[in-house]
């Protein structure tokens, strides 16, 4: 059984596929990465991106073609989680993406 969290908006939001209930910023202001997972698209900052070299856009691609479905096994969605919607809303707030 999965872990039913309840989510609150930090205003951390993950830059790849938007999911807007981190816990932690994705990087410090000093540019240190969290090491922490996104539960929408399973991307952990830090790793995948610097260690691996995966952009956020590569990522957010390999997301969108396998289903964007929820990464994480642990925690369940929000009741009202919508990757399209999330992935709309990333779209519209950078004016576009890398």
């Amino acid at each position: 059984m999965n872990q039913k969290k309840e989510y609150i908006d930090w205003g951390f939001h993950c830059p790849a596929c938007g999911f807007r209930f981190l816990n932690n910023p994705p990087y410090a202001e000093n540019g240190g990465a969290s090491y922490d997972n996104c539960p929408s698209c399973g991307i952990e900052f830090g790793y995948h991106d610097d260690a691996l070299g995966i952009s956020f856009a590569e990522w957010r691609e390999k997301w969108i073609k396998s289903g964007m479905r929820w990464s994480s096994k642990s925690l369940d969605p929000p009741d009202d989680w919508d990757a399209e919607a999330q992935l709309k809303d990333l779209i519209s707030e950078s004016n576009g993406l890398e």
